[in-house]
């Protein structure tokens, strides 16, 4: 038997867990890794059976995943989610740096967010 192409689901900052409900499919086809902060209690609320690999919120430096670029490095495929968050921005430089491609899901809850 081979193994399942690895895709890697980089949320950051999650603002409704239940989005991640969207990629639940994959994981028949692949082996999908959810890599998200611990924030929002995803783990208690995305209602899935998807594989979460939480990271730790680091004070001096909010949105970022420490190691996340190196745990990246073994995939084949990385999806991000949202454009505006620094994980998004870590995944981006992974998928550079090993090779990886990369696709970006972009859902506005809030539109305009950056218009005033």
């Amino acid at each position: 038997m081979t193994a399942r192409p690895k895709v890697a689901i980089v949320a950051g900052e999650l603002q409704s867990p239940r989005f991640l409900a969207l990629f639940e499919s994959l994981k028949h086809d692949f082996d999908v890794c959810v890599y998200a902060l611990d924030l929002c209690n995803v783990v208690d609320r995305h209602g899935t059976s998807l594989k979460i690999r939480v990271f730790e919120n680091i004070q001096d430096m909010p949105g970022y995943m420490r190691g996340l670029e190196d745990e990246l490095a073994s995939c084949n495929l990385i999806v991000g989610i949202e454009t505006s968050r620094l994980s998004t921005f870590q995944a981006v430089r992974a998928a550079r740096k090993y090779g990886i491609p990369m696709v970006v899901v972009v859902n506005e809850f809030k539109p305009y967010f950056y218009e005033r």
